[in-house]
């Protein structure tokens, strides 16, 4: 197969920017960066991705930090009360404030969103950003800049798992068509806005995203013990996205499955669909589903939004 080392990448240019404006942002930040490049490095490794895409995921963090660090510039000076939150839960703002007071103790009643954090219990991704708030403490004051680097860390994987799907599921072809296909995979995966304004704000959508593509790679290469873990680490984080994973992908296990399994890839498949049926059914039966507003079309939300754009 030709080598996904197929993008030019203008890491140096965007390397010397992200200091630049983590330098006017936050100086002590720096430390934070060098400390995910270590963490990248570690990750690719763990995650046994090929050499040629470790290029790729840098030069996907580099511009999804810059993207976060222009993100928080902008919210700061527009609502500046919020200190780079995205503003009024509900409004024109997200649930990130929830889970920075969560993380952090902050507490500020003003706003928003702050006082159901106190009362919820602690959410599992406010504990996995407790996490990073704790290890940040050692080598600097930890601030909310950190934390939307973490988010750039974890979903800058996205690009180079969407490289990697693309050339396992498209029929071989030209070294040059090869060329414009991966450069056109890797650009409207780096650039698509809903990673932007989901992924690099302080919501768990960009962590679920990476998950589920890793989850959906996963499945392709046929390694179904890799796809039920990935999908009990997604679980821990949203078990809406979990279920939505293993009700649409388990059943492309089969075909995978025969060219590495043979004859017990049918048992092995039905031991997971059994098991994507019996967990869909137990969040339905246990009022799960009803209790946390889950739908596919997401009628609530679209309901909630088209009655708040009519009162204004």
């Amino acid at each position: 197969n030709p080598s996904l080392h197929t993008v030019n990448h203008p890491g140096v240019l965007l390397f010397a920017t992200l200091v630049l404006a983590t330098i006017i942002l936050s100086p002590w930040c720096l430390i934070t960066i060098g400390v995910h490049f270590l963490m990248l490095w570690a990750l690719l490794k763990i995650g046994c991705f090929p050499r040629e895409t470790y290029g790729i995921t840098v030069t996907s963090y580099l511009f999804y930090a810059l993207v976060a660090l222009m993100l928080l510039a902008t919210q700061k000076a527009s609502l500046p009360a919020w200190e780079g939150l995205s503003g009024p839960e509900g409004g024109i703002g997200t649930d990130d404030t929830f889970y920075y007071t969560q993380a952090t103790d902050d507490f500020d009643p003003s706003r928003n969103g702050a006082l159901k954090a106190v009362v919820k219990p602690l959410h599992n991704y406010s504990r996995f950003l407790r996490g990073v708030v704790h290890v940040t403490s050692y080598f600097k004051n930890p601030e909310l800049i950190d934390l939307l680097l973490i988010n750039s860390l974890i979903l800058s994987f996205v690009p180079a798992l969407c490289l990697r799907t693309a050339r396992l599921i498209l029929p071989a072809s030209s070294d040059r068509h090869h060329k414009l296909i991966m450069k056109s995979v890797f650009f409207l995966t780096l650039l698509h806005p809903s990673l932007w304004s989901d992924g690099l704000v302080l919501i768990r959508d960009g962590l679920t995203a990476t998950f589920f593509m890793a989850a959906l790679l996963s499945v392709l290469k046929g390694a179904p013990f890799a796809y039920l873990a990935i999908a009990v680490i997604l679980a821990y984080f949203r078990v809406s996205s979990a279920l939505t994973l293993v009700v649409c992908s388990t059943h492309l296990l089969l075909p995978v499955m025969r060219k590495r399994y043979s004859k017990y890839a049918l048992l092995v498949v039905t031991v997971f669909a059994l098991t994507a049926l019996f967990l869909l059914g137990f969040a339905y039966i246990s009022g799960y589903v009803e209790q946390k507003g889950i739908s596919f079309l997401r009628e609530d939300y679209v309901e909630g939004f088209i009655a708040r754009s009519a009162d204004k």
